[in-house]
């Protein structure tokens, strides 16, 4: 399959940051076979006694005290073997969601928003919570299921090598056809998870859309397209569980099929009805110990696969998962590297190429950007302005070569970014102003606005900093949402502001309003990067980069 690898190998990492965890809890599931077997073994040697040799059960106290102990630990282990496993399903779901949100926190190449944030959003669910069982309950039980049954074997062939070898000749069985039963339930777990997402994509998207959907009188189509969506989610769901209803009968079928074999041959050697090898031997401590392990030889491989559908749903989750874009965090350089001079932007020797493509992206680059100034960057789409950024902002690192930020390394000083679509939340315009100085106050907020022209038009609502406005700025036009952002760049106490074409879609009397607001950034003392196509902007900037057309990165 072409997704196991990959998704193997993304599972395999996520078991490095549980390795103590999972040998803790392997322990746990050792010691309770290990009593489960010093348990039977032990009760059928105190019956031998009573029935057989005619003891007085008076006179077995230590042994039944011993037993009830054996019970006791038996318990205790099993509930610690469950609460260990638990933490380990809930660590690994906690490490790939950090992994998921680290990597959507970096604005890859070719991704630079989620433009299906319910499918998005929707891998911090289903596909999350299909890593617990495999983690939990698989992995943990794989080990368990080689070492207990081997150790009743064992125990087994000391008592009656024949009832051994009906063991060891059944055991190969269940996992054969788990095996088997279980080849094609990794393509259907993962055929689940995607139509699950799809279903979460198509509902928003038609939920988002649902007043355009009115105006055209198209909501039955809509209605029926989910209906369709979210029947097929249920078929891949039944598929699923088909094969896991199958495989357990399989392999209930055959585990008791094998353990109905011991029991009659050793009903019938106790009978003496068999009289070959250790059969006419056999004892009723020996036999009673055979009948009651046999059960236990088999119970950690039934239990496998009882939670071998949680291998395969794994395996479905993690193809989705490993799929995400990552993200290599790399450490900036140290402060030996960091350069004296701390009234530029220095670009020094700069080489930075992405993953799988030939040409680099950035090839032995310099340049410097003067402190306190404008400096407009434009070039034609691919160029490489996008992952400039990136750059600048510590998002990604340079191959070779180095960029320091005033003297200081990108990631390690404050930086104020003002993307092309500015990020606007659900709330008041006090919320969003406070979105990365909450401390500000209310006449800092009012002067903010000011600064941006919004003043006037704040003063003329209701609420004022109250007012609520909507997701992306709903309630508010495009250049008045583009102003509120610029706004919250005046509340930040940072040097460096970096802008991602700040007058796009922006009327004239809007954009004069902007560039009258970067004049003021400038007259404050900070540095501006400011990324455009917009020729208006050439005659107040104190320097124009361009950059030469490279690779279709943005």
């Amino acid at each position: 399959m072409a997704q196991s690898s990959p998704a193997k190998h993304y599972l395999k990492s996520l078991q490095k940051p549980l390795a103590r965890l999972l040998q803790r809890t392997r322990l746990a599931g050792l010691l309770h076979g290990v009593s489960v077997i010093a348990q039977f073994t032990l009760f059928a040697w105190w019956l031998q006694q009573v029935l057989i040799e005619e003891q007085k059960v008076a006179d077995t106290w230590a042994v039944i005290l011993v037993l009830v102990v054996l019970v006791l630990l038996r318990t205790l282990f099993a509930a610690w073997q469950q609460q260990l496993a638990a933490d380990c399903g809930r660590l690994a779901q906690r490490e790939a969601r950090s992994r998921l949100l680290k990597a959507w926190q970096q604005p890859l190449a070719g991704r630079q928003q989620l433009t299906d944030k319910a499918s998005t959003a929707n891998l911090m669910l289903e596909p999350v919570n299909g890593l617990y069982g495999y983690f939990a309950r698989f992995l943990p039980q794989l080990w368990i299921a080689a070492v207990v049954p081997l150790l009743i074997l064992i125990v087994v062939a000391s008592l009656d090598w024949v009832a051994a070898l009906f063991l060891l000749f059944a055991a190969p069985i269940i996992p054969a056809f788990m095996a088997l039963v279980g080849m094609g339930a990794e393509q259907l777990n993962q055929r689940h998870f995607e139509t699950t997402q799809k279903l979460a994509g198509l509902f928003v998207d038609r939920v988002r859309n649902l007043t355009n959907l009115q105006l055209f009188t198209a909501t039955d189509e809509a209605i029926e397209d989910v209906s369709w969506a979210s029947n097929t989610c249920r078929q891949a769901n039944m598929k699923t569980l088909r094969v896991a209803f199958l495989s357990s009968a399989v392999l209930e079928f055959f585990a008791a099929v094998a353990i109905a074999a011991v029991a009659i041959y050793v009903g019938f050697s106790l009978l003496g009805y068999f009289t070959f090898g250790p059969a006419s031997e056999m004892t009723l401590f020996s036999g009673l110990t055979v009948l009651l392990l046999a059960p236990e030889f088999f119970q950690p491989l039934r239990t496998l696969s009882q939670h071998y559908h949680d291998r395969a749903s794994a395996l479905g989750a993690a193809a989705l998962l490993a799929a995400e874009p990552s993200v290599e965090v790399t450490n900036p350089p140290s402060s030996s590297e960091v350069i004296e001079n701390s009234q530029s932007i220095q670009i020094r020797q700069m080489s930075f190429s992405y993953p799988g493509m030939s040409q680099p992206v950035f090839e032995s680059l310099n340049h410097a950007f003067a402190k306190g100034q404008i400096h407009v960057i434009q070039g034609p789409s691919g160029s490489g302005k996008s992952t400039l950024i990136q750059l600048l902002l510590g998002f990604l690192q340079p191959q070779q070569g180095y960029i320091h930020l005033l003297g200081k390394a990108p990631g390690s000083m404050p930086i104020a970014y003002l993307p092309q679509r500015p990020f606007i939340v659900q709330g008041s315009l006090a919320d969003n102003l406070r979105l990365v100085t909450p401390e500000a106050s209310e006449p800092a907020m009012l002067e903010a606005l000011k600064q941006v022209a919004l003043l006037d038009l704040v003063e003329t609502l209701e609420s004022g900093l109250q007012t609520e406005i909507g997701e992306q700025g709903t309630g508010l036009s495009g250049g008045e949402a583009q102003r509120l952002a610029l706004a919250r760049v005046f509340l930040q106490p940072t040097d460096i502001i970096i802008m991602d074409e700040p007058t796009a879609a922006l009327d004239t009397e809007t954009s004069a309003s902007v560039q009258r607001a970067l004049q003021q950034l400038r007259a404050a003392g900070h540095t501006l990067l400011v990324v455009t196509h917009d020729q208006s902007l050439l005659p107040m900037a104190d320097s124009v980069t361009r950059l030469p057309e490279s690779l279709n990165v943005e």
